[in-house]
C-alpha cells in the first residue's frame, strides 16, 4: 500500500464512521440507553469530525478557529502583504464557519428527529443487542472464525460457551477468547493481572467498566 493509498483509506474510515447514517445510529443508541446524553454525544461528534473535515489535522490538535500570524514566515519566504493576507485570512475562516454551520445544522436536525421518534427508548441493533442463544449460529463472525481455525462442526461455539464459566468466582464473566494458546478477557472486580493461566488457556482479569464488558 502506498502513502496516498494509506491516507485514502485513513479518510474513507472517518467518512464512514462519522456519515449522516451512522451519527443517527450513534444517536439513536445513546438516546435508548437511559444514562446516555445525545446532546453531549452530537458535541463529542462535531468536534471531531469539523477537524478532519474541515482543517485537516487530527481532532485532538484542533480548535474553533485556526489562529494565523502574518508574522509567522519561513526564513525563505517574504512576509506577505497586510493587504492580502488578512482578506484570504478573513474570507477562509468565514467560509469555513459556514461549513461548520452546516453540518451543525444537519446533524442537529437528526438529533431532534431521533429525540421526538416514538420508539427512542426501545430502538436497538445488532451491535446493542442483547446476547441470544442462537448468536453462536446466525452471527457471521463465528462461522468465519471455526474457517480461519480449521474447526468444524460446534466445536468453536462450543469454546465460547464455555467462557462465562471461566469468570464465576472472579466477579465477572469472559468475553473473549482467542485459540492457541487462547487469551480469554474476564471483566471481573480484581485489578488487571495478565498471564495466569488455567489449564491450556492464558486468562486475563480485567476490571469493570462503566460502559460494559470488554469484548474481544
Amino acid at each position: 500500500m502506498t502513502g496516498s493509498e494509506r491516507n485514502e483509506a485513513y479518510r474513507a474510515a472517518w467518512a464512514s464512521f462519522y456519515s449522516s447514517q451512522h451519527v443517527r445510529t450513534i444517536l439513536r443508541r445513546t438516546t435508548a440507553n437511559p444514562r446516555g446524553r445525545p446532546g453531549t454525544t452530537l458535541s463529542m461528534l462535531l468536534g471531531f469530525w469539523l477537524m478532519i473535515a474541515f482543517e485537516d489535522v487530527h481532532p485532538l490538535e484542533g480548535g474553533a478557529f485556526r489562529r494565523k500570524s502574518r508574522r509567522d514566515r519561513r526564513l525563505t519566504l517574504r512576509r506577505e502583504s497586510p493587504f492580502t493576507f488578512y482578506p484570504r485570512y478573513f474570507c477562509e475562516t468565514a467560509v469555513k464557519a459556514w461549513r461548520y454551520w452546516s453540518v451543525y445544522r444537519a446533524w442537529t436536525t437528526i438529533l431532534k428527529e431521533v429525540l421526538a421518534a416514538p420508539d427512542r427508548a426501545s430502538y436497538t441493533d445488532l451491535a446493542v443487542a442483547s446476547p441470544s442463544e442462537d448468536e453462536f449460529e446466525v452471527l457471521d463472525l463465528y462461522p468465519r472464525h471455526q474457517r480461519r481455525r480449521g474447526s468444524t462442526g460446534t466445536q468453536a461455539p462450543q469454546r465460547f460457551r464455555r467462557l462465562p464459566e471461566l469468570g464465576r468466582g472472579y466477579g465477572g464473566s469472559a468475553v473473549g477468547q482467542r485459540s492457541g494458546p487462547s487469551i480469554v478477557l474476564i471483566s471481573g472486580a480484581g485489578a488487571l493481572a495478565i498471564g495466569e493461566r488455567s489449564g491450556d488457556q492464558e486468562v486475563v482479569f480485567m476490571p469493570p467498566s462503566k460502559h460494559g464488558n470488554l469484548v474481544a
